[in-house]
C-alpha cells in the first residue's frame, strides 16, 4: 500500500523532535480527463479553513505552477474525511489549496490523502500545526499560528462536551485538561516551539487582533498584515483592531489608500479627528440592558439590566448589574423597556440585589435574582418580595 508522511504533531518521533502522522493514500492519480486516470472524489474547501492558508504571492505562484508543469503533483492534497448526518462521506480540504487549483486549471494528476479527525477543531488545530511546520513563515506569520493555535486549545479546554475518543489523540489532550490553567498552557506551547511562555500569550492576542481585522475588512487584510506587504508591527495591529470596533468604514480607508504601517495610523488618526465627538447616549440613573455584541469580555452578562451609575470621557460607562459594576462602552448597551419616571425605583431594586452580592446564598435564591436580573422590574412580585426580604433578614447584620 502506497503510503504518504503529512508533517503532524500528535505523535512523537523517537529520531527527532519533530512530530509526524503516517496517512494512507487511498487513491492515486486523480485527472479530471477519465480517458487518462480515475476520476477525483468532489472535494469541499471550507472558507474558514482557507482563511487559515496564506495566499501565494505572484512569484511563488509562478514557480509553483512551472514546477507542476514540469515534474507533476509529487505531494498529495490532504483532506478531512468524514461522514456528513445524512450518511454520505465528505473530503473537505485541509492542504493543497494552491495545488489543487492549478491541477484543476492544468488537468495535471494529483494524489489525495485522507485522514479522519473527531472534530471540526481538530481539523483546524491539524492545519495550524501543519502551517507551522513550514520554513517560509514570515515572523508575523509564525506568531500569528501560535496565537491561533494557544486560542483554540484554550477554548477547547472549557469544553466539558468532548468524549474520551475525540480526547485522546485527536484534539491535543496533553495541552487540554479542564482543570489546567492558561499559564501551564503557555508554557507548554513554548517548550514545542521554542519560545517563551509570555510570547505565546503576546501570539494569542496578535491573532485574535488579526481575526478581528479580518472579520472587519475581508481575509485580504490578513494576508496583507501576515505576508509583511502592510509592514505593520504587532502594536499598530492592535491599535488598527481597537479603532475597526467603533469606526470600521475609516479603518478600511486607512488600510487601503496606504501601503505602509507609519502612513497608515497616520491617516487613521486625521480621520478619526475629524468624526464629531457625540453626546453620551446614556444618563446617570437610566436602567439600561448589556448586549455586548462589541465586546466579547461582556458575553457572560448579555441580557442583564442595570443602572447606569458613572460616566467617564473615555466614552465608557459604569453599570451597576445584582452582581457587579461593568465598566461598558454604550455600543454594548441599549435603553430597556423602564421609562425615566421609573429609573430611581428600578435603581433601588438593583441596589438591593448588589448587597447580597458574594453571600453564601442557596441556589434558589440565586436563581430567583439572576431571574430579576434579566428581567426588567420597577416592582417586585409577591414571591420575590418576600424572598428578598428573608434575605435581607438573613444578612441584616452584614449590610
Amino acid at each position: 500500500m502506497n503510503k504518504l508522511i503529512v508533517p503532524q504533531k500528535f505523535q512523537e518521533s523517537e529520531a527527532s523532535n519533530e512530530k509526524r502522522l503516517e496517512v494512507e493514500i487511498l487513491e492515486l492519480n486523480y485527472s479530471l480527463d477519465s480517458n487518462r486516470a480515475k476520476l477525483p472524489p468532489k472535494l469541499i474547501i471550507d472558507p474558514e479553513f482557507k482563511s487559515l492558508i496564506p495566499a501565494q504571492k505572484p512569484e511563488e505562484r509562478q514557480l509553483l505552477e512551472e514546477n507542476l508543469l514540469q515534474y507533476g503533483c509529487r505531494e498529495a492534497i490532504v483532506v478531512w474525511k468524514q461522514t456528513s448526518p445524512e450518511g454520505t462521506i465528505e473530503r473537505i480540504l485541509l492542504d493543497g489549496h494552491n495545488r489543487l487549483e492549478l491541477c484543476t486549471f492544468h488537468n495535471i494528476p494529483y494524489q489525495i490523502a485522507e485522514i479522519e479527525l473527531s472534530a471540526r477543531e481538530a481539523a483546524i488545530n491539524w492545519i495550524l500545526r501543519n502551517q507551522l511546520g513550514r520554513r517560509n513563515l514570515t515572523p508575523e506569520s509564525a506568531s500569528y499560528y501560535r496565537g491561533k493555535l494557544y486560542n483554540q486549545l484554550k477554548k477547547q479546554g472549557q469544553r466539558t462536551d468532548l468524549t474520551s475518543r475525540q480526547s485522546d489523540d485527536k484534539l491535543d489532550t496533553e495541552l487540554l485538561t479542564s482543570r489546567q490553567s492558561d499559564d501551564k498552557l503557555s508554557k507548554q506551547l513554548a517548550a514545542q516551539y521554542r519560545v517563551g511562555a509570555r510570547t505565546i500569550e503576546r501570539d494569542g492576542s496578535f491573532a485574535i487582533d488579526i481575526d478581528s481585522l479580518a472579520e472587519i475588512l475581508g481575509n485580504d487584510a490578513r494576508n496583507e498584515i501576515l505576508s509583511r506587504r502592510k509592514k505593520l508591527t504587532k502594536k499598530t495591529t492592535a491599535h488598527l483592531a481597537s479603532a475597526a470596533i467603533d469606526y470600521p468604514e475609516v479603518v478600511l480607508e486607512a488600510f487601503t489608500e496606504n501601503s505602509q504601517g507609519k502612513e497608515m495610523v497616520k491617516t487613521l488618526n486625521e480621520k478619526l479627528r475629524q468624526i464629531p465627538t457625540e453626546p453620551f447616549p446614556f444618563q446617570i440613573g437610566q436602567a439600561v440592558l448589556v448586549t455586548a455584541v462589541a465586546e466579547r469580555s461582556l458575553r457572560p452578562y448579555q441580557g442583564y439590566w442595570g443602572i447606569v451609575r458613572k460616566i467617564y470621557d473615555s466614552n465608557e460607562c459604569d453599570v451597576q448589574i445584582w452582581s457587579k459594576i461593568l465598566k461598558v462602552r454604550p455600543e454594548n448597551l441599549t435603553s430597556s423597556e423602564i421609562p425615566s419616571g421609573q429609573w430611581q425605583a428600578a435603581e433601588a431594586i438593583v441596589s438591593r440585589l448588589a448587597k447580597l452580592k458574594g453571600k453564601q446564598l442557596e441556589s434558589i435564591a440565586i436563581a430567583n435574582l439572576i431571574d430579576i436580573s434579566k428581567r426588567p422590574v420597577t416592582k417586585l412580585t409577591e414571591l420575590e418580595e418576600n424572598i428578598l426580604n428573608l434575605l435581607e433578614n438573613k444578612y441584616k447584620s452584614e449590610f
